[in-house]
């Protein structure tokens, strides 16, 4: 299914290399959960599809985390560990969702992606839908916002065209969640990865070591741990509570995984 991710020759400090492999075992397990749901599919159930895309979107974006840091990428990987916290939050707004209504959940989440789809076409005018093969037309388009909007209030429709299906900001799904210091380590600090601030960095890295900016090896140890456990904690919530929903029986590997973890944190 996808690119192996092989160590790194680079000199690591040693709880950079423990932490870089508790995260392959988990993409590994990750990784042997997509393919155990892909080959039992439940063809006509909602939540499970749904359920598989999130976890398949979090295994991509801890492989792509995973490639940046074997490459010496730190920044960039920085942005995608930025994605995956938000992914992990966002998931887990949906599956609290899901255990009170999952017909709710479900009809909540594919509206507000369908308002999002609504919203782009309409920005362009919904020009190009003719070169889309079985693309729907703009009235088809405008019939389902008029049907979507009609299942809400102005106030509930709102949060929804604003946040996404949860109604949430990111903070307050953060919150939710239990990870408000991951949130302020997160988006206040990987902030600049994603806006393009970072490149003031390698300002100071020139100044320090004199050397090419694609060539440094500027030292970004604590960040770097930082940045290691809140990609650990964010995936693992995703696989988690993915192997509790279906009973896969990684609970015990995820269990060992967490506690390895623990340790670099006494």
């Amino acid at each position: 299914m996808s690119t192996k991710i092989k160590k790194s020759n680079k000199l690591l400090d040693p709880n950079e290399k423990i932490y870089l492999n508790i995260l392959r075992l988990l993409f590994r397990i990750s990784e042997k959960i997509i393919e155990t749901m892909i080959a039992n599919p439940r063809r006509g159930d909602v939540p499970f599809q749904i359920i598989l895309a999130f976890l398949i979107k979090g295994t991509h974006t801890l492989q792509g985390i995973l490639i940046l840091y074997k490459q010496n990428l730190p920044h960039e990987a920085q942005a995608l560990i930025r994605v995956i916290f938000e992914l992990n939050v966002t998931f887990e707004a949906f599956v609290h969702l899901l255990r009170k209504d999952p017909e709710g959940a479900c009809r909540r989440l594919l509206d507000s992606v369908m308002l999002e789809k609504i919203k782009q076409v309409r920005a362009s005018n919904f020009l190009g839908l003719e070169f889309v093969p079985d693309a729907p037309t703009r009235e088809i388009l405008l019939a389902n916002e008029e049907e979507i909007v009609g299942r809400y209030d102005s106030k509930e429709l709102n949060k929804i065209k604003k946040y996404g299906f949860s109604g949430l900001s990111v903070e307050q799904r953060a919150r939710q969640a239990k990870y408000t210091h991951f949130y302020d380590v997160v988006y206040r600090n990987f902030s600049r990865n994603i806006h393009s601030t970072d490149f003031i960095e390698h300002f100071q890295i020139i100044s320090k070591t004199k050397a090419s900016m694609f060539k440094t090896t500027y030292p970004t140890l604590e960040r770097n741990l930082v940045a290691y456990d809140v990609t650990f904690m964010s995936s693992l919530g995703i696989v988690a509570m993915v192997d509790d929903i279906f009973h896969y029986g990684f609970d015990v590997k995820l269990r060992r995984l967490k506690a390895r973890r623990d340790k670099l944190r006494t």
